[in-house]
């Protein structure tokens, strides 16, 4: 089967969970037998690596996506119209699937790339299933807070979902990697003629042999470093705390970077290690007694998650969005009452720091166990039922 799979960023450029899924998800399907053509969006048109199986293509806009936080309120708010009511970018786009003539195209993040693809799609007959994986077709930063938006960014949101529900239309076939997900479209009406289907998003192998407790409680934070992340709770969390013994790693770049800085030279219970690649990022995962997801805004299935619970190391994270179909209180994890009080999540560190091994190694099985029933050959069949027309 000849399959395009199509993300608004990927490889060096990637950010997120959604490039990682679409990584994995070629990957797959190449190792399957299919011909497999990866688009995204870069600065330039190249292939990655001279390979012509992943084409990166500067779409017809006023500049590139990964470049879009580097300009103003004005220009970012041109830019989006462009991306949501352009045509340009979406005729570059669809000049390549008349090309390449895919049996089916398999889209994922559509910001950057053209918001009328689906569209163009549609009217050429060609077979399109879709993957949602965050909020930005109703609020396009992506930062919904847990406890809702303000009244004024609440009506931006529904002039946005309004604009979007019509013009994005209804895919063949919408997938959701969680519940929550599916349910916050379906109440907002998108993909009313769209048939809609959960397929969790996979998690990475799960690590070999059976892991034994840090023999000092090892706390991890992985990801971007701003305020709705729940960095600052997290730091402040982390003095009330004061675990004895006890170190807080933070990995991640992000605009409270200097911050964190700042909090690990004051403190040397606070380790800061920037950035790192992934497979580093996923050896801390493999070293800590906790990963902690304190994040402040709507979350629908964060990959650190799945990475830490294949790693065997359970996850403290507030209850809120897609977070408690992976992570459930007392087994694999602690589940904490979204809230901006670091008071909680505080006591709850302060708990799970002193859980005796049996119980700690308990749950790190537990999460291992998680981690096994969202593998990517699951993903991989549900996806091929759904690109042959053969899903129920």
């Amino acid at each position: 089967m000849r399959i395009l799979i199509a993300n608004n960023l990927y490889g060096a450029n990637a950010r997120g969970g959604a490039e990682t899924i679409a990584a994995m998800e070629a990957a797959a399907l190449v190792a399957a037998g299919h011909e497999v053509l990866v688009m995204a969006s870069a600065s330039r048109e190249s292939s990655a690596d001279g390979n012509p199986a992943v084409r990166f293509y500067l779409p017809s806009q006023l500049f590139w996506y990964g470049d879009l936080a580097k300009h103003g309120v004005v220009a970012r708010t041109v830019w989006h119209l462009v991306d949501v009511f352009g045509r340009a970018a979406t005729r570059q786009f669809m000049s390549f699937v008349d090309d390449w003539k895919p049996d089916v195209v398999h889209t994922h993040n559509l910001m950057g790339l053209g918001y009328t693809i689906p569209r163009a799609l549609r009217r050429q007959g060609v077979r399109h299933v879709h993957t949602v994986h965050d909020v930005q077709l109703v609020n396009p930063s992506g930062l919904i807070p847990v406890g809702g938006s303000s009244a004024l960014v609440r009506f931006g949101e529904a002039l946005h979902a309004a604009l979007l529900r019509r013009i994005f239309g209804s895919p063949e076939v919408v997938t959701f990697p969680s519940e929550f997900l599916r349910r916050f479209y379906e109440a907002r009406g998108f993909f009313p003629k769209s048939r809609r289907m959960v397929i969790p998003n996979p998690a990475p192998a799960v690590a070999a042999g059976e892991r034994t407790k840090p023999e000092s409680p090892r706390f991890l934070f992985v990801g971007q470093l701003t305020e709705q992340k729940g960095v600052r709770l997290l730091l402040a969390a982390w003095r009330e705390a004061a675990i004895s013994g006890a170190t807080l790693t933070i990995i991640g770049d992000g605009a409270l970077a200097d911050e964190v800085r700042a909090a690990a030279a004051n403190d040397s219970s606070i380790i800061y290690r920037g950035r790192l690649a992934n497979e580093e990022a996923l050896a801390s995962c493999g070293r800590a007694s906790f990963l902690v997801v304190p994040s402040l805004i709507l979350e629908n299935t964060p990959t650190v998650i799945l990475e830490a619970l294949a790693a065997g190391t359970p996850v403290i994270s507030f209850s809120q969005g897609g977070i408690p179909e992976m992570v459930r209180d007392g087994e694999n994890g602690r589940l904490v009452p979204a809230s901006k009080n670091a008071t909680v999540l505080a006591m709850v560190m302060r708990e799970a720091a002193s859980i005796d091994d049996g119980a700690w190694s308990n749950m790190s099985r537990a999460a291992k166990v998680t981690a096994a029933g969202r593998t990517m050959d699951q993903a991989i069949d549900a996806w091929l039922e759904i690109f042959s027309g053969q899903a129920r």
